[in-house]
């Protein structure tokens, strides 16, 4: 395992070689390459003796993202800035200071499935949340969603439940549709940000 000097100084030369490039590099702050001097390795253990960890939800994670204040990405982005698939180059994913994945290449194309298989702990969530959350230099443009649980337990059918969804979509779109011909007061413009949230 190397050391957190060597993580650093190769987390600086791979965004060194991304700016180079015209690519956007990492730019989570909790990427390996701190102008501070705290690695994430260092935050985790002081974490685990009861210090905390930064907010996630300042970091472009979302507030349900509970283990992004543990989890430490690095990657550099491999691909055409304009392209449609996901090619990052050196991701690195510790969480806790335990590596989940080293100097890997990460690769998803569009219009392909794939499914992820491991172990329980193994990091197949976390990874999923950190690429969800942006932490990895991934254009804007690039759509992601993540479901990360279950629908409750009922009677209906899968279908049923996805023809749901589409429906309340469809309700919520002619709702704003109407919000946006009225006059903004602050009732409006509050009732229409709680119907694009949605």
């Amino acid at each position: 395992m190397p050391s957190d000097r060597a993580k650093k100084a190769a987390a600086a030369k791979k965004a060194n070689q991304a700016t180079k490039l015209g690519l956007k590099p990492a730019t989570s702050s909790k990427s390996l390459n701190r102008e501070d001097g705290n690695s994430p390795v260092d935050q985790a253990a002081d974490a685990l003796a009861g210090a905390s960890l930064e907010d996630g939800a300042a970091n472009g994670a979302g507030a349900e993202d509970t283990g992004a204040a543990g989890r430490s990405v690095t990657g550099v982005w491999a691909a055409h800035p304009q392209a449609r698939d996901i090619q990052v180059d050196s991701f690195t994913l510790l969480f806790h200071g335990h590596e989940l994945l080293a100097d890997t290449r990460l690769e998803l194309n569009f219009g392909r499935r794939y499914g992820l298989l491991g172990p329980n702990g193994c990091g197949k969530s976390c990874m999923l949340k950190a690429i969800a959350a942006r932490e990895l230099p991934i254009p804007d443009h690039v759509d992601m969603f993540l479901v990360d649980r279950e629908i409750a337990a009922t009677d209906r059918t899968a279908l049923e439940a996805v023809k749901e969804v589409d429906d309340e979509k469809s309700r919520l779109e002619a709702e704003a549709e109407a919000l946006t011909e009225r006059e903004m007061t602050p009732e409006v413009e509050a009732r229409l940000s709680d119907v694009y949230e949605r």
